[in-house]
């Protein structure tokens, strides 16, 4: 268990705070979800994923503990969007990557960020990225790869999709390293961005 608490940032009258998956509540992800057998099915769902995306960090090499401003990586966590205390809108969110290789998955509702509404629907979106081979401290990471799954309108489809976005992360990486998934990157060896003149 993480003895990691809830971190919190603020803009203006907006909060954003990071809640680990396992001391979370899947209520504030789907707030219409109140049956008890469907409600235990999607947090069983949601918890298989975690731990497919843990299996997932020590297949890439990363170490069990890394971290990312106070983020575990490698699991997933709740990120509540206020403003407080109501947080109207929760997504889920898990990160992680080693080496040059990183990836991400983010359920949310339909549409992009920021998120003014909780679902339904929902969707998945998945991706693998690598750090720029030309100039990663400027250019940082390019995508190679992405998933994104269809819209949905329950939280079981929902949970589903999730943990099918990680064991789609597990197998596509499984045989894979930054240099064999650098062909696929249409950005590789790209020139130098433009200097600014300021």
């Amino acid at each position: 268990m993480w003895t990691w608490q809830a971190s919190a940032t603020q803009t203006g009258a907006v909060t954003s705070r990071y809640i680990p998956l396992a001391l979370g509540e899947v209520g504030w992800l789907f707030p219409a979800l109140t049956e008890r057998t469907e409600h235990d099915r999607v947090r069983e769902l949601l918890q298989a994923a975690d731990e497919t995306l843990y299996r997932l960090g020590q297949q890439l090499g990363a170490r069990p503990d890394a971290q990312l401003w106070g983020v575990p990586l490698h699991r997933f966590h709740y990120q509540r969007l206020g403003p407080e205390p109501e947080f109207p809108v929760t997504i889920l969110a898990g990160e992680g990557g080693a080496d040059q290789i990183w990836v991400d998955i983010l359920c949310a509702p339909v549409g992009r960020g920021p998120y003014h509404r909780p679902g339904p629907p929902w969707q998945v979106h998945t991706t693998i990225s690598l750090s720029c081979d030309s100039h990663p401290t400027i250019c940082g990471v390019h995508q190679v790869d992405a998933r994104t799954g269809p819209p949905v309108e329950t939280p079981i489809e929902a949970a589903t999709e999730v943990q099918a976005a990680a064991a789609w992360l597990l197998q596509r990486l499984a045989a894979e390293t930054a240099d064999s998934l650098r062909k696929h990157d249409p950005n590789r060896g790209h020139p130098p961005p433009p200097r600014r003149r300021d």
